[in-house]
């Protein structure tokens, strides 16, 4: 069990943002037939409730994540056989199966390939899910005290 902890922890994973020329989070680049053993190993561990009981819903959540990286990894040696997107793909569905499995969301690191204002040039961004939350909330509040309250113009009882 604790292999599985500390992979779920430690692996950061198959690809990370290998391909961002300034990357937030280093990615721990391992063999993709021992991730496959480690995928393997935590559906045995799941089964008996460990590391923790999933619900019905993170259950058919974790089964689907768990399939699509199969599916992903199905007969290749290494990672370095995906291109970036599909490597980026992998790392966000590991990303998002290891949230399930430890039922943090909000630390889950999310990576997206976007291209820069103004330019041709697309890096990669990677932030966990709670730092998109507050960025979303964030720009609402600008959105509702800069454009909202003042189109909606006096609150008094007035009419024309």
């Amino acid at each position: 069990m604790y292999r599985i902890i500390g992979l779920l922890a430690g692996i950061a994973l198959l690809a990370g943002c290998a391909t961002s020329s300034e990357p937030r989070y280093q990615a721990e680049v391992v063999d993709v037939a021992e991730y496959r053993e480690f995928l393997a190993d935590l559906q045995e561990h799941l089964e008996r409730g460990k590391p923790r009981e999933l619900n019905e819903r993170e259950m058919r959540r974790y089964e689907r994540l768990n399939r699509n990286l199969n599916e992903m990894l199905a007969g290749i040696e290494d990672i370095s056989e995906l291109d970036a997107d599909q490597q980026r793909r992998v790392f966000n569905l590991h990303e998002d199966l290891t949230a399930t499995v430890a039922g943090r969301d909000e630390d889950q690191v999310i990576c997206r390939r976007e291209q820069t204002v103004g330019t041709h040039f697309r890096v990669t961004e990677c932030r966990t899910r709670g730092q998109i939350r507050e960025d979303q909330a964030r720009f609402q509040n600008y959105f509702n005290d800069s454009f909202v309250s003042p189109m909606a113009g006096p609150q008094h009882g007035g009419g024309l």
